[in-house]
C-alpha cells in the first residue's frame, strides 16, 4: 500500500452504520480485487458488489463449479459482498471441468446439485442431455433429483481440425466465451463476424440488439439477471441479424432450417448460429412471441458423419460435438446464416 493509499483511508470518517463494515472490507473495496497469490496452484479472489460465482469464474478461465468445489460452497448461489475465494489455477488439485473420468472409474459419476439438470451437467463434460439420460436409463431428461449419483460415460472426442475430404467440414470460427451471465447471443454475433474478418467487441453487440420484451425485436430483460427463467431471457435471430448487418456481414434469418439445410451451409464455408434449450416447456406469448426457459445459443462450425461441432460461448468457450441441436424445433429451427 503506498503512502497515498493510507491517506485516502486516514480520510474515511467513522460511521456507525447497522452492519458497520471491517477494515479490511474497506480496503479491499477500496483497491479492488486483484488475485493475491496465496500458494502454488492457488490465488485468492475477494468478491465484490454486483458479482456471482458465474461471472467470477469468467475472469478467471474456470467454471462456477470449480470456482465452488475448491471452496467447499455447496450453493453457488450463497457468497457475499467482502467473502475471500480460493481460485484454482495451474497446477492446482482441482480438475478441469471436462474430466469425466478417473483411473479407477473410466465412465465417471457427477453427484447432482441444487440448481442443475442434465443440459447444464451435459455441458460440464461435453455431453448432451440425451447421452447421459441414456447411460442412466431415464426416461426423460427432467427427472433427476438433488444427491443423484449419475453415471457419465466417457466425453465425446473433439472432431479433427480439418475433417477428411467426403466425410464434412470444420470451420476456422473463433471460440469465445460470454462476458456476461446471459450474452450468448451476443458472444455468437462475435463469432460468426470475427470469422469474416470484422472485429466488434461482445459489448457491442448487446448494445446492438437493442431491448424489448419481445426477443424478437430486441433483448428481454438484462444481461446479468438469472439464467434459466423467462424474465431475464435473451434475444432472437432478428436483432442479431439486424446489429451484424450494421457490423458489415451479410447474414440472413432464416425459419424451418433443416440439418440437411446446416450442412449445405456449412459446405459453402457459411457458420451458422441456431438456438437451444434442454427444456420441453414453452410460453407462447399474447403478443404472438414463444419464451423458451434455458434459452441460449451455439454457433455451428462444422459436421461430420456422426453428428455436428458447435462453438459454446458458456463456461469459457467450448466446443462441443453434438448429434442434434436440442429443443432447436421449440424456436421454430431459427438461425442466422452467414454469407
Amino acid at each position: 500500500m503506498t503512502f497515498a493509499q493510507i491517506s485516502i483511508l486516514a480520510t474515511i470518517p467513522l460511521v456507525r452504520h447497522k452492519r458497520p463494515l471491517s477494515l479490511l472490507l474497506m480496503i479491499c473495496l477500496l483497491f479492488g480485487a486483484a488475485p493475491i497469490q496465496a500458494q502454488s496452484g492457488q490465488a485468492t479472489h475477494v468478491v465484490q458488489p454486483g458479482e456471482n460465482l458465474f461471472r467470477i469464474a469468467l475472469r478467471y478461465g474456470l467454471t462456477a463449479d470449480q470456482v465452488a468445489a475448491a471452496n467447499g460452497i455447496r450453493d453457488p448461489s450463497r457468497i457475499y459482498v467482502g467473502q475471500t475465494l480460493v481460485i484454482p489455477i495451474a497446477g492446482s488439485a482441482i480438475p478441469p471441468a471436462s474430466a469425466a473420468s478417473t483411473a479407477a472409474n473410466p465412465a465417471g459419476f457427477h453427484v447432482v446439485q441444487a440448481g442443475e439438470n442434465l443440459f447444464r451437467i451435459g455441458l460440464r463434460y461435453g455431453l448432451t442431455a440425451q447421452h447421459i439420460a441414456a447411460a442412466n436409463g431415464l426416461s426423460s431428461a427432467h427427472t433427476i433429483f438433488v444427491g443423484q449419483r449419475l453415471t457419465i460415460p466417457a466425453p465425446i472426442s473433439a472432431p479433427p481440425q480439418t475433417a477428411p475430404v467426403g466425410q464434412g467440414v470444420r470451420l476456422s470460427v473463433p471460440l469465445y466465451g460470454q462476458q456476461r451471465t446471459l450474452s450468448c447471443e451476443a458472444a455468437t454475433a462475435r463469432m460468426l463476424a470475427e470469422f469474416y474478418g470484422v472485429v466488434q467487441s461482445e459489448w457491442w453487440f448487446q448494445s446492438a440488439f437493442g431491448v424489448s420484451d419481445n426477443p424478437h425485436a430486441g433483448f428481454r430483460g438484462s444481461v446479468d439477471g438469472v439464467f434459466g427463467w423467462i424474465d431475464d431471457y435473451g434475444v432472437y435471430a432478428e436483432p442479431v441479424t439486424r446489429a451484424l448487418l450494421a457490423a458489415g456481414v451479410n447474414v440472413s434469418v432464416r425459419y424451418g432450417l433443416t440439418y440437411a439445410d446446416l450442412r449445405a451451409a456449412l459446405d459453402r464455408g457459411a457458420p451458422v448460429i441456431v438456438w437451444t434449450s434442454p427444456r420441453g416447456d414453452v410460453y407462447d406469448m399474447p403478443d404472438g412471441y414463444r419464451l423458451v426457459p434455458e434459452e441460449h445459443t451455439y454457433v455451428v462450425v462444422g459436421y461430420d458423419s456422426a453428428g455436428f461441432v458447435v462453438h459454446d460461448p458458456l463456461y469459457g468457450g467450448r466446443r462441443l460435438k453434438l448429434a442434434s441441436i436440442p429443443g432447436w424445433e421449440l424456436y421454430g429451427n431459427m438461425a442466422v446464416v452467414g454469407p
